[in-house]
């Protein structure tokens, strides 16, 4: 018999997923960086990157990387896949 992976996300996880779906666009993005993120959940920059990290990583997530003309980093789209633990 197959067993389904309990899902538990935590306080600051389900902050960051909320956060991204009220901040998705009309295409289906969010579009801010990761310590746009942590400011606007009250957690540190470095929260917020491990809470993304798994976010990813288990499927809630996905993330690619926005560049302006010269090729820098200014950001990252953030496209929600699952809203919520099943």
């Amino acid at each position: 018999m197959k067993r389904e992976r309990a899902w538990h996300l935590t306080r600051s996880q389900q902050q960051i997923l909320n956060y991204l779906v009220n901040l998705t666009a009309t295409d289906g993005v969010a579009r801010c960086t990761k310590r746009d993120i942590a400011q606007a959940i009250g957690c540190s920059d470095k929260t917020a990157d491990r809470a993304l990290v798994r976010l990813r990583r288990e499927g809630f997530v996905e993330a690619s990387a926005c560049f302006d003309e010269s090729g820098a980093q200014i950001g990252n789209t953030y496209r929600v896949l699952r809203r919520s633990v099943m």
